[in-house]
């Protein structure tokens, strides 16, 4: 014997009541207008999970509200290229109004950008990567500013280009995943040291853009420690005492381009390691063969 119709509505009710529950404890609107999907997807070994905002009346997707990724550190290695989201505050104050899916979005803390970047990986940690980002554009920058990046090129464009960043000697080679097509960075990039930023292990990246050989990944580094200590330097000066530190690693001579005599072993170490799944440079042998020769040269010159 089936329940009275007074029963069966305080079901219904109490059924309706539930789902409202749930779609305000999700932000939801409470007339069902919008929902979340959930995706979950295991692609070379790295499991995804995407929540989408979808549109109920045609089951159109306005994007991905939220994406979580479980990845491996083991999987990454230093000078690898990765392309993860990057989140700024928003300060353009002409920027656009979009309700759902633009080009910023404003939350209880104010107005946030975002943007996908290319990302060279300097090193890991617990927490994840530490990575300097990329930028494919120095026209709109003034002198010192540039004086901040670090031109980066394939092998092919290094003698085409009028490098905007001399004083870090010549441009960085960067080897990028010919898979990629369309989807890869500029063959012309500069890395900006300024604002070195952390990529959290659950984050949302892609993994296999490029990477950089184990010598230019050093010239990198140097680079980078060169332009701390300077900014250190400035900070300390602003105290009016000067800031003593003998560095660790000589900074790579700007009127060089490459690296020093002093790292010897080190940069053929280094040039000479391939991580699993790296891109390599196609002239890498001819460039480990030249600190070879200037070894070599050296270590005569030392004897007499």
């Amino acid at each position: 014997m089936s329940g009275s119709p007074s029963r069966q509505s305080k079901r219904v009710t109490a059924k309706e009541k539930k789902v409202i529950d749930e779609r305000k404890a999700q932000g939801l609107p409470e007339d069902g207008s919008y929902d979340f999907r959930l995706e979950v997807e295991m692609i070379r070994g790295i499991r995804t999970q995407r929540k989408r905002l979808i549109r109920t009346k045609d089951n159109v997707s306005l994007g991905v509200w939220a994406c979580n990724q479980a990845w491996d550190l083991k999987k990454f290695y230093p000078g690898q290229i990765i392309r993860a989201i990057r989140p700024y505050s928003e300060s353009n104050i002409d920027v656009k109004f979009n309700e759902l899916g633009g080009n910023n979005g404003m939350t209880s803390d104010g107005g946030v950008g975002a943007k996908n970047r290319y990302m060279i990986v300097l090193w890991k940690t617990n927490y994840g990567l530490y990575c300097i980002p990329g930028v494919i554009s120095v026209n709109h920058l003034d002198k010192d500013r540039v004086g901040e990046l670090v031109t980066m090129v394939t092998e092919d464009k290094r003698d085409k280009i009028i490098d905007h960043t001399a004083w870090a000697g010549l441009p960085l080679i960067m080897n990028l995943n010919p898979s990629m097509l369309g989807a890869a960075p500029s063959q012309i990039a500069y890395a900006d040291l300024s604002r070195p930023y952390w990529v959290g292990k659950t984050e949302q990246i892609t993994d296999k853009v490029g990477s950089l050989d184990g010598d230019e990944y050093l010239r990198l580094v140097c680079l980078f420690e060169q332009k701390q200590k300077t900014w250190i330097e400035n900070s300390f000066k602003e105290f009016g005492v000067d800031y003593i530190n003998v560095p660790s690693i000589t900074p790579t001579p700007p009127s060089d381009g490459r690296t020093d005599g002093n790292y010897g072993p080190n940069v053929m170490v280094m040039a000479d390691h391939i991580f699993n799944g790296q891109y390599n440079s196609k002239f890498k042998a001819q460039r480990i063969k030249k600190k070879h020769d200037e070894a070599a040269k050296n270590r005569g010159v030392v004897k007499k």
